[in-house]
């Protein structure tokens, strides 16, 4: 059974934590690791989807992908899946272009995680 995964941003420092993720508490948010829990901002959760770029660093929701669209992975509620958006474009799959499944199975090697949606050199 695939394990789901999550990261967030921890409230704290501002680093990325990895686990699952636990927003039982009213108004809190934690990704709960092996060892410790981290209190995270919860605009920065994203879940993992299962697959990784190039370089073999796993992709999460939110991440902004080079090489082949300056775009970012997000879950799409008309698809009901992850895919691929641009800026100022929307879901490259509801617009009839390309599905996020298509490009990792016809580009994969060429995928390269470059930033993630949270990062303020992102928003540039």
């Amino acid at each position: 059974m695939r394990e789901i995964k999550f990261r967030g941003k921890r409230k704290d420092n501002g680093e990325w934590v990895y686990g699952s993720y636990d927003a039982s508490e009213e108004n809190h948010c934690y990704i709960r690791g092996e060892k410790d829990d981290w209190l995270v901002d919860p605009a920065t959760v994203g879940q993992s989807t299962d697959l990784k770029d190039k370089n073999g660093k796993e992709i999460y929701e939110g991440d902004k992908l080079g090489n082949v669209f300056d775009g970012f992975i997000l879950w799409c509620d008309t698809c009901k899946q992850f895919q691929l958006h641009l800026p100022d474009y929307g879901c490259m799959a509801c617009e009839g272009d390309v599905n996020w499944f298509e490009l990792v199975r016809e580009d994969i090697a060429n995928l390269e995680v470059v930033g993630s949606i949270h990062d303020k050199e992102a928003e540039s």
